[in-house]
């Protein structure tokens, strides 16, 4: 988080100590309401400066939200062989917490309660939560509106437009990218004219035939597996996402 944010935070929106002893405070700062994934209205705090994401939402706050705005996430992202950990300078410094535990799909299992109660007590801003996975149950997402912490699940990013809509949510949240300075939704937007130039490279192809863009060049070879690849050279370049069919 800036300077400048962390000056304009509320003194009263929940305590920062990991302290067992120190109880929750209720966050009284204005709201504002965003639609979730599905289609949900959630009231959620006007200005948001930190955030737990689990599974494919973490990366998704990192690149639109900027650095020092992740509290805590699960494992799957802050594994030493992760994704997370080789991307995120949050996720290397250790500032980012490892609450939620993952099944053997890489799915954020439900928070446990000692993890809760630390939730309750460092009170985030926001929980992003993938509207398929369930990282918390439904008497743990009461307890947060009660201590004013938004709740936003995102759609499962298991598509491009659900991709696309998750990006949009992000940055509504957030509002502004804590690194750069800039409007959000400028870098979603970007992200999101990204993905529908880079698509629109692609033709039609066999489940037999797999895609990949090297060098600005599109180069087809079939027969090698099931999948097709997009390779982002616009965002990092060691980085290869694969789309199912």
């Amino acid at each position: 988080v800036s300077d400048d944010e962390s000056s304009n935070r509320p003194t009263d929106s929940g305590g920062n100590s990991g302290s067992p002893n120190i109880e929750p405070t209720v966050k009284d700062v204005p709201r504002k309401t965003v639609t979730d994934g599905n289609g949900v209205e959630q009231s959620i705090p006007k200005d948001v400066f930190t955030v737990t994401a689990v599974g494919d939402a973490a990366p998704l706050v990192e690149m639109i939200g900027g650095s020092g705005r992740l509290m805590a996430t699960s494992a799957d992202f802050t594994n030493p062989n992760g994704l997370g950990y080789i991307l995120c300078n949050d996720v290397q410094s250790g500032s980012v917490e490892t609450w939620w535990t993952v099944d053997n799909k890489q799915n954020a299992q439900v928070i446990p309660d000692e993890c809760f109660q630390e939730l309750l007590r460092k009170s985030p801003d926001v929980c992003f939560d993938i509207s398929t996975q369930s990282a918390f149950t439904s008497e743990q997402i009461s307890q947060l509106a009660a201590y004013g912490i938004g709740y936003v699940p995102l759609p499962e990013l298991s598509t491009v437009a659900n991709l696309k809509e998750a990006a949009r949510i992000v940055a509504e949240v957030v509002d502004v990218n804590s690194s750069l300075g800039i409007d959000a939704r400028n870098i979603a937007n970007n992200y999101i004219n990204w993905i529908d130039n880079t698509l629109s490279e692609v033709q039609s192809v066999s489940p037999e035939q797999i895609v990949k863009r090297m060098g600005g060049q599109t180069t087809i070879t079939p027969g090698i597996d099931t999948y097709s690849y997009i390779y982002i050279d616009d965002w990092l370049d060691d980085i290869i996402f694969s789309i199912d069919g």
